[in-house]
């Protein structure tokens, strides 16, 4: 039973970003952190230590042309590297 704060199982929004997205400078950063923590545990022991997927550039410019799109719950994205 849920206290009423926050459900048990919140719902989950997919989305494509709208192209205006492009211009949340806290949005985009934290879109580069995740696609870059995803990339560093995917190819741990493959890559240099330190390396950077994506740039804070790129992904705005992903994000100004439709082609990212986010998982949501209670507003917030909802994945992140393990």
């Amino acid at each position: 039973m849920s206290n009423g704060s926050t459900p048990a199982h919140p719902s989950v929004n997919v989305e494509v970003l709208a192209a205006s997205a492009a211009e949340n400078n806290a949005l985009v950063d934290e879109l580069v952190a995740l696609i870059n923590e995803a990339y560093a545990a995917g190819g741990d022991g493959l890559w240099s230590d330190g390396g950077a997927r994506t740039t804070p550039d790129e992904v705005a410019d992903l994000v100004s042309t439709g082609q990212i799109a986010v998982a949501r719950a209670n507003g917030q994205l909802i994945a992140r590297a393990a």
